[in-house]
């Protein structure tokens, strides 16, 4: 019993991450089939499975050759201007491409750095990352006392300062859900609340995904401000 016991342990080790890949691959398979599966049946006369794949893929590439020319950027700009002015769907589009560019575009890592902060009480930590530094007007209820700036004043906006008056340089952080990172809450925090840890950012996606299953082997920590 013992032995069947540790190979359907075994079983289960190995089928869960083969199983969550195939249902990953048949997802896009099925979403990107999807997309022209309709006008492939009618040019087609009758529906062939893989058809709409190679079709929306094609399309992917020829829209891709469109953006990199002149006529086809000033052609995807006046589409993206007529998008952007429709109702909801402006901002749902709007919203959509500028986490795509900050992914995908951008020279910097969105995720600047592993850090540990407590979160959601005192002496209870939780693993988050850095995003960059905070706007001076953006002020978190509770923490910084801001007057209002519309960052027309000389000088731009006052930088932020605590209760008890000192100048509080706030970062932005975000902290993920486990096991799906790409849920969580962005809070502002002051440099000094937050213990940024020296470990990869691909290591510490890793540990929350994982529940803390995974855990980096270095352990060295070092002040935010450093």
């Amino acid at each position: 019993m013992r032995k069947i016991r540790n190979a359907f342990i075994s079983g289960i080790i190995v089928s869960i991450p083969l199983g969550f890949t195939i249902f990953f691959l048949r997802f896009l398979f099925n979403f990107l089939d999807g997309m022209l599966r309709t006008p492939m049946r009618l040019i087609a006369g009758r529906d062939i499975p893989g058809l709409g794949m190679a079709a929306s893929l094609v399309l992917m590439v020829v829209i891709g050759g469109l953006a990199g020319n002149i006529l086809g950027k000033r052609v995807i700009s006046i589409g993206e201007r007529i998008i952007q002015r429709t109702p909801l769907a402006g901002s749902v589009y709007t919203t959509v491409k500028q986490i795509v560019d900050t992914f995908v575009r951008s020279d910097k890592t969105p995720f600047q750095r592993v850090c540990l902060i407590e979160w959601p009480r005192r002496e209870m930590y939780c693993i988050a990352f850095v995003t960059g530094d905070t706007p001076s007007c953006v002020s978190p209820a509770g923490r910084v006392s801001l007057p209002y700036c519309d960052g027309s004043a000389p000088g731009g906006c006052p930088p932020p300062r605590d209760s008890a008056g000192d100048e509080c340089e706030l970062i932005n952080v975000f902290i993920p859900t486990t096991p799906n990172p790409t849920s969580g809450f962005l809070v502002f925090l002051p440099k000094r609340d937050v213990v940024v840890l020296d470990i990869p950012v691909e290591e510490g996606l890793k540990m929350v995904v994982s529940g803390g299953i995974l855990s980096p082997e270095t352990r060295h920590v070092e002040g935010a401000d450093r």
